[in-house]
């Protein structure tokens, strides 16, 4: 293949569109996924919540809120491993918007009907969302073949 100080202004061009479109498009596979997983994890804890209210429980239980962290550090794996897997460069960056936009729109916009929230409870869980997002991106991208990942030379 030629290097791209050989290649035409076209070819430049599908290039730079597809190194955009692999950001782009990957990051989005990983916002759909990663919140389609978030939903019904917050949808399970709301179950779990009226479950336990209709059994005359307290509403403010800690099992709840656990099961908030947990689905959001496993919501944040997935997302980190679609863009790991599949990003062509800079797979931190990536991920970590990939997790912290549907974070902070969720908590901004859709209070998912759980017990109320604390405003450390939602710093925690788009922290958990964002910290394993980047970590699993970045473990899956080196374990790829170095002539898959857009750094030059070992990393």
């Amino acid at each position: 293949m030629n290097t791209s100080d050989q290649l035409g202004r076209f070819d430049r061009s599908t290039l730079v569109l597809w190194r955009a479109s692999n950001l782009i498009v990957w990051a989005a596979a990983a916002v759909v996924v990663g919140g389609f997983v978030a939903y019904t994890a917050a949808n399970l804890a709301r179950a779990v919540d009226l479950w336990w209210t209709a059994h005359g429980f307290d509403n403010e239980l800690t099992i709840v809120r656990a099961l908030e962290v947990v689905a959001s550090g496993a919501s944040g794996a997935l997302i980190g491993a679609i863009v790991g897997r599949h990003v062509y460069r800079a797979p931190e960056v990536v991920a970590l918007i990939s997790a912290a936009l549907p974070g902070w729109f969720a908590t901004r916009v859709y209070d998912f009907g759980l017990v109320p929230k604390s405003a450390r409870l939602v710093v925690l869980v788009v922290l958990v969302d964002v910290v394993a997002a980047v970590l699993v991106a970045r473990r899956s991208w080196r374990r790829r073949p170095l002539a898959l990942r857009g750094g030059r030379g070992p990393q």
